[in-house]
């Protein structure tokens, strides 16, 4: 990246937070995970995933539920609450290292985690700049963040994707799929985001599949960086015991693929964009006005 890129994207990282950004090389990278459908099978991913970058990292890794509602982070890794988001941003300028792992929820392969399931009556006080925040300030104490209950682009989410170094789109090999994951693509890059930020996974791909990743490669004029086999009975077995692939099946492939998914995701060129500001105003208004549409009302344009 040149001197002029990463100077911007620190200003914009300052401007964030409203204080001093630490320098580049002290920041881990944020991974944000998205369901170009449902059951496409992310957080099985995300999770995975996670485990494999804590335990190959020095300063180890965090995953964040923002499935603020039904998010299944805490439940696939068999972990009960601890504090919430909303009870994380109110302090997490003041926290030390030390202080911060205590207020997460800790799984025993050295994999924190951050959920706000359980603790609805919060909401309201959730702001998507918090959620910036947060997840900046994180990967200043974790070599990496991964975001799982990411499926949509509310105002939640687009801070999760801003920030993030990569974009990992989660899809499955059918026919809907591709095409969801293509008006995905489309919606991304209206939102700004170069192609080296999307980093494509066909997840429970099958030999003889119908749509193969060199179909789906041509359909989204995005290359496939990581395929994950079909290993139904596997998957299911650790999700019903809240256990990990490298637990119940440390030899199968689908535990291998997502070992090379992990390591492809940390080994990927350093490429850092600068967050898109957020506009003004609530519920759809911000992401509309990202794509710079204002709308009508009685015949004539909003202000």
């Amino acid at each position: 990246m040149s001197q002029p890129r990463l100077h911007e994207f620190w200003q914009a990282t300052t401007q964030l937070l409203g204080e001093r950004a630490q320098p580049a090389r002290k920041a881990g990278r944020i991974y944000t995970f998205f369901g170009c459908r449902g059951g496409a099978g992310a957080t099985t991913l995300a999770v995975n995933c996670a485990v494999r970058l804590a335990q190959s990292s020095p300063r180890g890794a965090v995953l964040v539920d923002l499935d603020v509602q039904l998010g299944d982070v805490l439940c696939a890794l068999n972990l009960e609450p601890r504090d919430t988001l909303v009870d994380l941003v109110e302090d997490i300028d003041r926290l030390e290292p030390a202080a911060l792992r205590r207020r997460l929820a800790a799984h025993a392969s050295g994999l924190y985690a951050l959920s706000q399931v359980g603790s609805l009556s919060q909401l309201e006080a959730l702001r998507p700049e918090a959620v910036a925040k947060l997840l900046v300030v994180l990967s200043r104490h974790f070599d990496a963040v991964l975001v799982d209950g990411v499926r949509d682009f509310s105002d939640l989410v687009l801070p999760a994707l801003d920030v993030a170094a990569r974009i990992v789109m989660v899809l499955s090999a059918d026919v809907p799929a591709v095409r969801a994951a293509a008006r995905c693509v489309d919606v991304f890059r209206e939102l700004g985001y170069a192609d080296d930020k999307l980093f494509v996974v066909v997840n429970r791909q099958r030999r003889q599949a119908a749509v193969q990743p060199a179909v789906i490669a041509s359909k989204l004029g995005l290359p496939v960086h990581a395929t994950v086999t079909n290993d139904f009975p596997v998957v299911a077995r650790a999700l019903d015991l809240g256990a990990l692939l490298a637990e119940r099946a440390p030899r199968a492939r689908v535990t291998r693929d997502v070992d090379r998914l992990a390591s492809g995701l940390r080994e990927a060129p350093a490429t850092i964009r600068a967050p898109v500001p957020q506009p003004a105003g609530t519920g759809r208004r911000g992401f509309w006005r990202r794509l710079g549409f204002r709308g009508r009302r009685a015949g004539r344009a909003e202000p």
